[in-house]
């Protein structure tokens, strides 16, 4: 075919070859086609002109260094500037691609990048397919999948098959309600699931589908009498068994037992259920629901199967054939053909095949699936022939099917012009498993570990990858209970400050200690510990468990503060709402809020705001000096005023780790309710005593109550993540 496209006309070939110098060998199958070519041109006198094409997009230079030294004998020394090649380990398929969804998110809100310059591939998308087209709509990712589907994973092939066994077998249950159950006979579910229920009923097959005489059976069995309803379903459901056998015995009955009279007849068929209409409404209606690829698949099917009947009535001609023989070799004809679609919008994520994708530019390129179960993928096959014969025969140019070192050449050319791609990142992963079915990286992880060995290796089940969709990362903090371990914890510790206030006489230091019970410095101090003990992950935890507590703090001050007796103004029902609904706790819902719609205030508004935030605390611990420095320090040292501290940075993180080793709690739960419980009193307890209670001492014990728990929590801190890091190593 190629002699005589050259001898036609101009003919273009494209090569992805490394030059005749190849010691790695990964071009030589795209060498020995070039070399067949040449010479298929000189056979036929037409001149040959060679072009060596360069990238059309810039590149960054680890990704250059990457292409240079991927295979070969590799550079002297490797790479140690800033590296574009990233490495991802999960422990599951779905892990993998969450971490991939989150990761696209962020190259588009950070780094400029478009989803159509953004390409996600694996070598096999079999297990992957699914999982990253419903993870990536749930991520917000516009995807295209592009990818070729069989046809006989179509419901027209069960048609096609049960049709042909229904009517070559003296129609079985099972035959011609696989055939009805396809959808697509022209009777809806409710007339399917009728006729069935009667057909199991009384156990009809062969030529109770056939008689001439109509049904007469009662619907519910033996021994009933007929009613005028009764009467009328038989009499409809003999009129749908006619109507669903005709075609079928069309079929069945037809005169002409060859190919050609089979596959006309069959056409016949599925011209009488209207088929080619039934595809167009299914194709409407994945359209209506936007599954427009699934919709475009379907509206090629009529044209691949009415190609396929021209196929065998031409290949099969007057050959006689039984209706058994003539549905195996139409389904042979049909499994040679795929179903694709073109991309429905112009901006969208690229996923498919390493092979399918090699070909185009992205910036950013994930390969998920990399491990040594999957690449390389040579399995051998079975064969009369063994390589030193296929060898024998290529010399020959008798081309067979390629030998296993072709095939495996060809992977590595596969694996080469994947991680070539893209220009500005790859990212390489792949999912350990667990139990039997765990995996190892496959020999790419080693290569990139050697060429980049000071790039980290990301991890694919961090949960800070979901905080790139609200919904995601909704769904991680209600799954490890954080609200709702808050709230218990908020319940205990709050049981206890009512106990020490009423055994504390229900005074100044009563409230005072009630107050410091339940709440601590969990910003100013809170974050910034969490954050250098447990990194992201934490704060992420930590954040999440302090909802509720920002929620009631503010709002609760003056009831736990305010002293008894104190005359006050009665209070409007506006003015009550507006202490429970303070400025605080608004922000609170304003900042899930703008988090789930990921709206983005304007840079000068969110500057001030950030200000005003880090503000808090420090005002807090200057009012703490302010009432502190009318007084002799030496005072602070009294027992009254130690055994709050004490408690709040000893006593309750001990209560609190005990009561989650009794629960079972593990892992980032468990640190933060027992940080949270080890941090210091809040700040604001001196500015609120100040604003709620005029006792002068009152001020100075809940200053000192915070300065003193501030001073004992540098060393009870660590003392605590030690103990945590043997409980829960």
């Amino acid at each position: 075919m190629l002699s005589a496209l050259m001898a036609q006309g101009e003919l273009t070939v494209a090569l992805v070859c490394g030059g005749e110098d190849d010691p790695s060998g990964i071009f030589q199958p795209a060498l020995r086609c070039a070399g067949r070519l040449a010479r298929l041109a000189k056979a036929g006198a037409v001149p040959v002109r060679e072009e060596v094409l360069d990238r059309p997009l810039a590149r960054c230079p680890s990704l250059a260094f990457l292409e240079e030294n991927l295979f070969g004998e590799g550079p002297g020394q490797a790479w140690a500037g800033e590296c574009a090649v990233v490495r991802v380990a999960a422990a599951s398929p779905r892990q993998e691609v969450e971490w991939c969804a989150a990761e696209i998110l962020r190259l588009l809100r950070e780094e400029n990048c478009r989803c159509r310059d953004i390409a996600v591939c694996a070598r096999r998308l079999d297990g992957y397919g699914e999982l990253v087209e419903s993870v990536f709509a749930r991520y917000g990712v516009p995807v295209f999948l592009s990818a070729m589907e069989d046809v006989l994973e179509k419901p027209v092939l069960a048609l096609v098959t049960s049709a042909l066994a229904a009517a070559g077998s003296d129609y079985p249950y099972e035959e011609l309600f696989r055939y009805l159950k396809t959808g697509l006979t022209g009777i809806t579910e409710e007339e399917r699931d009728l006729l069935e229920n009667y057909v199991l009923t009384w156990d009809l097959k062969g030529p109770a589908w056939t008689r001439q005489k109509p049904w007469d059976m009662h619907p519910e069995g033996y021994g009933r009498e007929f009613t005028p309803a009764d009467t009328a379903l038989v009499a409809w459901l003999d009129g749908l068994r006619r109507r669903v056998i005709a075609p079928l015995e069309a079929l069945r009955k037809g005169t002409d037992k060859t190919g050609r009279g089979r596959a006309l007849a069959l056409y016949q068929l599925l011209e009488d259920i209207d088929l080619p209409t039934r595809l167009g409404q299914r194709a409407d209606s994945l359209d209506r629901r936007g599954e427009r690829p699934a919709a475009a698949q379907y509206r090629q099917l009529w044209d691949i199967l009415a190609g396929g009947l021209e196929q065998c009535a031409l290949l099969l001609g007057d050959t006689e054939l039984e209706l058994e023989e003539f549905s195996r070799l139409f389904s042979l004809v049909l499994s040679q053909y795929d179903v694709g679609a073109i991309p429905v919008s112009l901006d969208a994520v690229t996923v498919g095949d390493a092979p399918r994708m090699a070909h185009k530019e992205v910036k950013a390129l994930f390969l998920l699936g990399a491990d040594s179960g999957a690449i390389p993928d040579c399995a051998v096959s079975p064969g009369l022939f063994t390589d030193q014969d296929r060898d024998a025969l290529s010399a020959m140019e008798v081309e067979l099917a390629p030998r296993q070192e072709d095939k495996l050449r060809r992977e590595m050319t596969i694996a080469y012009e994947t991680c070539c791609r893209p220009s500005q990142r790859l990212y390489v992963s792949y999912s350990a498993g667990e139990g039997d079915n765990q995996r190892t990286p496959c020999f790419l992880w080693a290569r990139l570990e050697a060429l980049f060995p000071d790039a980290p290796v990301r991890d694919g089940g961090d949960p800070l990858a979901r905080l790139s969709a609200p919904d995601a990362a909704l769904e991680l903090a209600g799954r490890d209970r954080l609200v709702a371990a808050a709230l218990i914890l908020w319940a205990v510790t709050f049981a206890l400050g009512q106990l020490a206030f009423h055994l504390l006489g229900r005074g100044a230091s009563a409230r005072i200690a009630r107050f410091s019970m339940l709440y601590t410095n969990f910003t100013f101090v809170g974050i910034p510990v969490v954050e250098a003990l447990y990194g992201d992950t934490g704060v992420f935890y930590f954040v999440v468990f302090l909802v509720p507590y920002r929620m009631i703090y503010y709002s609760s001050a003056e009831p736990l503060l305010s002293p008894p007796g104190l005359e006050r103004r009665a209070r409007t029902l506006p003015e009550k709402l507006k202490g429970w609904f303070s400025p605080p706790v608004v922000a609170v819902f304003v900042g899930l809020l703008l988090y789930i719609t990921q709206w983005k205030l304007p840079a000068p508004v969110s500057g001030v705001i950030n200000s005003l935030g880090s503000c808090a605390s420090p005002l807090g611990m200057v009012l703490c000096g302010i009432s502190l420095g009318k007084y002799d320090f030496r005072a602070l040292l009294r027992p009254k005023y130690l055994w709050t501290p004490l408690i709040r940075t000893l006593a309750l993180p001990a209560l609190t780790l005990g009561l989650c080793l009794l629960a079972g709690l593990e892992g980032e739960l468990a640190r933060v309710a027992v940080i949270f419980t080890a941090l210091p009193t809040a700040s604001l307890l001196a500015a609120f005593t100040i604003q709620y209670d005029p006792s002068r001492d009152s001020q100075f014990e809940a200053a000192a109550t915070v300065l003193l728990s501030t001073l004992l929590s540098a060393f009870t801190i660590p003392l605590w993540a030690a103990v945590l890091g043997v409980c829960y190593p």
